[in-house]
């Protein structure tokens, strides 16, 4: 299928098409237009002004309505979710009442390595391209950090250990549709 966004693709309009290639459509094809001109009706719209699928606003990112839309229910997922909207809020300088200082670690740094991913990959398709394995280690993070949860330096080695052996293919626990 193909899906159709604004050009210029940032932190939330690159952790949409990772969610609709690894949950919803793995073989999406992505086109990103001036959002001032009309989408082609053979594509699904998302993050774009008077979409179904809108832009990040009240209601949530662009991402948390195509979770809710396709009715993903992966707890990694949403704890990705998080992630993003904590970006989306600190690059807006909202309120981030109720998010874990984790996750508003993690928005800020994920925001930090979108903009850096748009200067070393420009061009929306090489963006995307360059920011999946991105998004995957933030799955296979929070993969990790829900099957064994310990923490601090005495317990790395041997958590990392365990992670790789009980994660034989890479994206740890990410199932691919």
């Amino acid at each position: 299928m193909r899906w159709v966004t604004r050009e210029n693709v940032h932190l939330d309009r690159v952790a949409s098409p990772w969610l609709i290639r690894r949950f919803i459509d793995p073989e999406a094809e992505f086109l990103f237009i001036d959002p001032e001109r009309p989408w082609p009706d053979d594509a699904i719209p998302f993050a774009l002004p008077g979409a179904e699928l809108g832009m990040h606003d009240e209601n949530g990112s662009t991402f948390d309505k195509l979770m809710a839309h396709y009715r993903i229910d992966d707890p990694v997922v949403a704890d990705i979710a998080g992630v993003v909207r904590a970006g989306i809020r600190h690059l807006f300088g909202e309120d981030q009442a109720g998010a874990s200082a984790e996750t508003v670690g993690l928005g800020v740094a994920l925001l930090a390595l979108s903009e850096g991913v748009m200067v070393v990959a420009p061009g929306d398709h090489r963006n995307v391209a360059a920011s999946t394995v991105v998004y995957d280690a933030l799955y296979a993070y929070f993969w990790g950090r829900r099957h064994d949860p310990r923490v601090g330096p005495a317990s790395f080695w041997e958590r990392m250990a365990a992670l790789r052996e009980s994660c034989p293919s890479f994206p740890c626990g990410l199932e691919r549709k």
